[in-house]
């Protein structure tokens, strides 16, 4: 009996539908509060529906972004685009849950060192989730990390990303700008980012591997012009 052959325009047809359920975001939005409902005076199956909606998009530990600049009081000002880590809900506040802020930076890229370590509370239209906690109910692959495949590069913010490099001569220079004040980062590319502490001197993009004596020279050429002692 011969078996019926599949096309390839077939295979390919199943292959994308499987990729689209891996892939998309499951992650539903947050619920819409009923007209006429104020937030002191809430439905109790608003304020059910609210904290199930919070308890599985923001459980403790989960690594968050503001989507908008924050103010709080006693001269707390959280940027957007800040990061921070969940510590739990708020007693009380079904929309709420509070935050440990662990990098914030100004529009020039210096952080803020008055922001960092500071607790508050922020609400959940005002962050999202860098790991989505609903995506393993879908069946997507999360592997030893318990995180899909594609959130493994979120779990730590930028202010923690490693600027370790397999050259030691690189890493001995790296080094010595962190502890002249330096900022340095690894971008997403791969590449090197060093800040200055001095914010009229431009910010240096270099390899994280340069690939011979000459180009580390360069790069310690091109810190030395904004005030590198090395």
């Amino acid at each position: 009996m011969m078996r019926a052959r599949t096309s390839r325009r077939a295979k390919k047809r199943r292959t994308s539908r499987a990729r689209r359920r891996v892939t998309r975001n499951p992650a539903p939005p947050m619920p819409r509060r009923p007209a006429g409902e104020s937030l002191f005076s809430l439905s109790p199956s608003y304020r059910g529906k609210i904290r199930s909606w919070m308890d599985r998009t923001f459980p403790p530990g989960t690594p968050i972004a503001t989507l908008t600049e924050l103010d709080y009081i006693g001269n707390i000002t959280v940027p957007q685009g800040a990061r921070g880590a969940v510590d739990g809900p708020i007693n009380g506040d079904e929309e709420s849950v509070w935050v440990t802020i662990v990098d914030a930076r100004d529009p020039s890229g210096y952080p803020l060192s008055h922001v960092v370590g500071q607790r508050v509370g922020m609400r959940g239209k005002d962050m999202k989730p860098l790991v989505d906690h609903w995506a393993g109910a879908q069946g997507s692959p999360m592997g030893r990390h318990h995180l899909p495949r594609s959130q493994r590069s979120w779990m730590k913010p930028n202010a923690r990303r490693t600027s370790r490099s397999s050259n030691r001569d690189l890493q001995q220079l790296v080094d010595a700008a962190e502890a002249q004040g330096w900022v340095v980062e690894k971008t997403r590319s791969g590449h090197l980012k060093w800040i200055p502490p001095d914010p009229s001197m431009t910010f240096v993009i270099s390899a994280s591997s340069p690939s011979d004596r000459r180009a580390l020279k360069n790069i310690r050429s091109r810190l030395r012009q904004r005030g590198l002692a090395a």
